[in-house]
């Protein structure tokens, strides 16, 4: 294929997934509602809400000036992902130019003239960074987080830059680089907690490298990229009060004690976009590609060849990306804590920089079919997933605007269904949540388990049926973790003496689903 119908493929496979990160036609589920619920209590109120929430700040403070600015709609609240999503393609074009010359190349042109080696090594590190650029661009994943209000996105382009900045300052580590290595190493931690794993495995790689154990790179710079990185921690000293408060009260009530095998499998699905079968297979093409891209060799006749060894420039990123999460189930284990494959985000960069080294040790026509395979693949994929919608709430709010009238009452049972729903919902008409009669904007995740035991589902509705006598709508969803039976329970009791009628049944298909009841005055 000649040089410009690969630059009009490349520039059509990067414009098609720069628009799909805009587009998300689908109700806000609960923690995009959240995010902006919190950022719009200003610059006061994020610290406190985020003590109720378990998340560091800096996005939260992003997505205030942002909704600020533009306003808070559900486009234009995920547009700010979108932008970060966007700025991570530059960024991965010279990560993939960094990570560009196989060994193989080196070896095989050292015994040619300087210039020679030179206009190859440019040639790899382009090839690199366009393979890169394009998986990135059409990653079901990528395109799955930038159409959240979430801070998923910002993640990958915080890591990515990261990554960046940490190998070119081991190349030449200025007091410039030095900075950046720290500043962006601390921005990453005040925007997820997933980045001190991430942060904790990149530190073992370069003092690695300090000590002198990688024969391919001078221990002098990698002492001082690994003081920046010390220097990045110490900058979020600051947050430390309130992480570790979130730690002794927040947590992860919602879900379950990750197991290893769950957060390997998920995070392989998650790769393509999600649990669906289309997206499996996304998932598991990445993985292959990975493995091709960490043992992987072209040898001397063109011919692709599996070793056992891994080359070093893949060992030295994929150790980055095991270790991190590695570390990160480990943590999650000791702790009892969850896990969601969004997680990955802040490895997902480096795992798709593997898999363009994959797609590279195929030649000619296989390289052509195999990369758009995979390519068209994933786009199609993404544009599905992207647009199944999360949540009904968007559908139980208007269904209740419709009817709703003075003297009416709105329960969210759990409260986990408040934020989303009532974003939609007519502020005039009153909502309180279970177990606490709270607002329904945020969820209070302290010592949530222990609130929710000590919960009463009889008294709830006796103070519901005394602060309504006119129809009151459950907005219902069952099997959460914390509340099992309560809600069941409240719907039961409500019962006596109201007609009762189920208005919208849950889906099941949604990630967010729930069922709206409504139950008639009494008498």
């Amino acid at each position: 294929m000649s040089n410009r119908l690969v630059a009009a493929a490349v520039a059509v496979v990067v414009v098609i997934g720069a628009v799909l990160r805009f587009v998300a036609q689908t109700p806000m589920w609960l923690d995009e509602a959240l995010s902006v619920n919190i950022a719009a209590l200003g610059a006061d109120g994020i610290v406190d809400g985020l003590r109720q929430d378990g998340h560091p700040p800096l996005y939260y403070f992003l997505l205030r000036f942002w909704t600020t600015v533009f306003g808070d709609g559900d486009g234009v609240a995920r547009a700010l992902s979108g932008v970060a999503a966007i700025a991570a393609l530059p960024l991965m074009v010279l990560a993939g130019r960094r990570f560009g010359v196989t060994e193989l190349e080196v070896f095989a042109t050292d015994h040619r003239p300087p210039e020679r080696r030179a206009e190859l090594r440019a040639e790899a590190q382009n090839r690199m960074a366009v393979a890169a650029l394009v998986l990135l661009a059409a990653s079901p994943f990528a395109i799955r987080y930038a159409t959240e209000a979430r801070m998923y996105a910002l993640v990958s382009l915080l890591a990515l830059a990261v990554w960046v900045v940490t190998e070119s300052a081991l190349e030449r580590p200025t007091v410039l680089r030095l900075a950046g290595v720290a500043v962006t190493a601390a921005a990453l931690l005040y925007t997820h907690y997933w980045a001190i794993f991430f942060l904790a495995a990149l530190g073992l790689t370069v003092l690695w490298q300090a000590l002198g154990f990688d024969q391919q790179r001078l221990p002098t710079p990698a002492r001082k990229v690994a003081g920046a990185l010390v220097v990045g921690g110490l900058l979020f000293t600051p947050w430390l009060p309130v992480f570790l408060d979130q730690l002794a009260h927040t947590g992860t009530p919602w879900g379950e004690r990750a197991r290893p095998a769950e957060i390997a499998s998920t995070t392989i699905f998650e790769l393509g976009g999600g649990p669906r079968s289309e997206a499996q297979l996304v998932g598991f093409a990445v993985v292959v590609l990975v493995l091709v891209g960490l043992f992987g060799r072209v040898n001397e006749s063109g011919r692709l060849e599996i070793d056992a060894k891994a080359s070093p420039n893949g060992l030295r990123l994929g150790a980055l990306v095991a270790l991190t999460m590695g570390l990160g189930t480990v943590a999650a284990w000791a702790t009892a804590g969850t896990y969601q494959p969004r997680y990955a985000a802040v490895v997902v960069p480096f795992v798709i920089l593997l898999a363009a080294r994959g797609l590279l040790q195929f030649r000619g026509i296989s390289r052509l079919a195999i990369g758009g395979a995979v390519i068209g693949f994933a786009l199609a994929t993404a544009a599905y997933v992207s647009n199944i919608d999360r949540s009904q709430s968007e559908a139980i709010a208007e269904s209740i605007n419709e009817v709703a009238r003075p003297g009416d009452l709105v329960v969210f049972c759990p409260d986990q269904l408040g934020p989303a729903a009532s974003r939609y919902l007519d502020p005039a008409i009153d909502a309180v949540t279970y177990p606490e009669l709270g607002e329904p904007e945020r969820v209070d995740w302290r010592d949530y388990a222990d609130r929710n035991e000590a919960a009463d589902p009889s008294a709830f509705v006796d103070r519901i049926n005394q602060r309504s006598s006119g129809t009151i709508f459950v907005v219902l969803a069952t099997g959460y973790l914390t509340l099992e039976g309560q809600c069941e329970r409240v719907v039961e009791e409500l019962s006596v003496g109201r007609a009762a009628t189920t208005t919208i049944a849950a889906d099941a298909d949604r990630y967010e689903p729930g069922a709206l009841i409504r139950f008639e005055p009494a008498g």
